[in-house]
């Protein structure tokens, strides 16, 4: 909002700066204070569109109910620690000589799904080698099935020959899972969930031969994923219910107004039901209801999308970078088709969603080609549409102002009259309130106290308010409001908004408002040489 300073400081600081001999009395008009209220000082800016006859409507959108999988716990962190002992007869090992270890399993236990493939948006893997031999080892190690542009993750290193009595001698490195693909299949292929790390010494040449005892530790090979963040995975969802609980969406448009002031003619609310997921739903919405919470008042909806089981169809599979397509059902509910307006009733500041899904309730018909997204999961959303139309009782509207005028600023002044004036195109009868603050914001005094302003009448054959009203209220200031005002820090302004007698509801226009300023026609003494 619009604040305007205060310019009758400028000749009292004339007076200041020359000493008087001759007294003119100048009497000024300054604006102190400009305030306007339309109905998006009400619910909010975002909140408030026009349609094409100049009625407001407040539009609501949310995400009732988003879809969290437990499928994706497993690719957060997971770590492995294998250590190799020599479990043969004793052995010479010879320099040159590769030593095949057996395949380390990285196991992503995953819940319901038997993921086989992966790619990667970010994440981080950890490997150290630990040696026990002493000797000097050349070291290869790999993930074969985790691999960007075609190249496997892998490094190849050499380790220091180990003294007994000292810490076993590390490699270690770290890679950047971004972009990389993983094949959770094995090195078979025919697994799901698992990734397999190969392990590859040998005694570097030039070094003496190594007689292994049976049971000998050898390696120790740590692998440890973090922050893995994948852009799809694909395979198949087991046939599941999912353990929803009940969701409460804030609507923090209706919760600014009071529950008793406004009233709705008509509305529509859209449920969306956004399939993402690569694999079929069974839906079934077991509740929808609003509710308010400071009075705890509950009103269910009623529709024919209550109890019944919807069938989504799998979302489509656009390419491996790309976000899928979804399969999206929606449903309007409005005043022909449900008790919206009863729903609504109470302006509720939440709406409860309840229902139940389950995953490809047929079965794994795709063969592995199910999928998801995580950053893309199924969501249930509501978009409400509600023509704006007012019974108001005692509708507040409240606006503070900061007071710039110093103490200082006042020994000069002679006598002062502060008048509030303004206009309004409200249909509402108004009754207005002033205050002075002090800088902790408590009341000093009240300036204007019940100023009543007329209502707005609206053109009989438009039915739309065309005639502005203007209103003004005198106050002078005496030597105990004067004390007030150089104490003042802040002005508060309140309007309460009324229905006229005998009107029903009132449509809100988009060219309504109610315009408050504040000024001072104040005499000074003025002093020339």
């Amino acid at each position: 909002m619009r604040k305007y300073g205060f310019f009758l400081g400028l000749m009292l600081a004339l007076s200041a700066c020359n000493p008087s001999e001759t007294d003119w009395d100048v009497e000024a008009l300054a604006p102190i204070m400009h305030s306007r209220m339309t109905l998006q000082n009400l619910v909010g800016d975002s909140s408030v569109a026009v349609d094409p006859n100049g009625q407001l409507v407040l539009e609501i959108q949310g995400n009732a109910l988003p879809l969290n999988l437990d499928t994706l716990s497993a690719f957060r962190t997971l770590a492995v620690n294998d250590t190799f002992y020599w479990d043969y007869p004793a052995i010479t090992i010879y320099p040159g000589i590769d030593m095949h270890l057996p395949p380390i399993y990285m196991n992503f236990m995953v819940p319901n799904a038997e993921m086989v493939e992966a790619l990667m948006e970010g994440g981080k893997i950890d490997v150290a080698v630990s040696s026990s031999i002493p000797r000097k080892m050349n070291f290869k190690y790999s993930i074969p099935m985790a691999r960007l542009n075609g190249q496997a993750i892998g490094f190849s290193g050499s380790l220091a020959a180990w003294q007994p009595g000292q810490t076993p001698v590390a490699l270690s490195r770290s890679f950047n899972l971004a972009g990389h693909k993983l094949d959770l299949r094995g090195l078979d292929l025919t697994g799901s969930n698992k990734l397999e790390i190969l392990g590859v010494p040998s005694i570097a040449a030039g070094e003496e031969p190594l007689n292994v005892q049976q049971g000998q530790a050898l390696f120790t090979i740590a692998t440890q994923f973090t922050d893995m963040d994948p852009l799809w995975l694909r395979g198949a969802f087991l046939s599941q219910d999912l353990p929803i609980p009940a969701s409460m969406t804030s609507i923090a448009e209706l919760s600014k107004l009071s529950a008793d002031a406004v009233q709705f003619e008509q509305a529509s609310i859209t449920l969306r039901l956004e399939n993402t997921l690569g694999a079929e739903l069974k839906v079934r919405p077991r509740r929808f209801w609003a509710e308010r919470s400071e009075s705890g008042l509950q009103v269910d909806l009623q529709h024919a999308i209550i109890n019944k089981n919807l069938w989504l169809d799998r979302a489509v599979w656009t390419g491996s970078t790309s976000a899928p397509a979804p399969k999206t059902y929606s449903w309007e509910i409005n005043n022909q088709n449900s008790n919206i307006l009863d729903f609504l009733s109470a302006l509720p500041d939440k709406i409860g969603v309840a229902v139940d899904v389950s995953i490809n309730p047929m079965g794994n018909t795709a063969g592995f080609m199910d999928f998801i997204y995580p950053d893309a999961l199924p969501k249930f959303s509501i978009d409400a549409r509600l023509p704006m139309k007012f019974s108001a009782q005692n509708l507040a509207f409240t606006d503070t102002v900061a007071w710039t005028l110093k103490e200082s600023d006042f020994k000069a002044l002679k006598n002062a009259t502060l008048w509030l004036r303004g206009e309004t195109l409200f249909p509402f009868e108004t009754r207005l309130l002033v205050e002075l603050l002090d800088a902790n914001g408590q009341v000093l005094d009240t300036l204007i106290q019940n100023l009543s302003v007329p209502a707005g009448q609206p053109n009989p054959n438009t039915g739309t308010v065309e005639q502005v009203v203007l209103f003004n209220q005198s106050v002078e200031v005496t030597e105990a409001k004067l004390s007030m005002l150089k104490q003042t820090a802040f002005v508060k302004l309140k309007a309460f908004l009324n229905t006229p007698p005998g009107a029903n509801l009132v449509s809100m226009k988009s060219h309504y408002y109610m315009d408050f300023r504040l000024v001072a026609r104040a005499g000074v003494n003025v002093g020339f040489n």
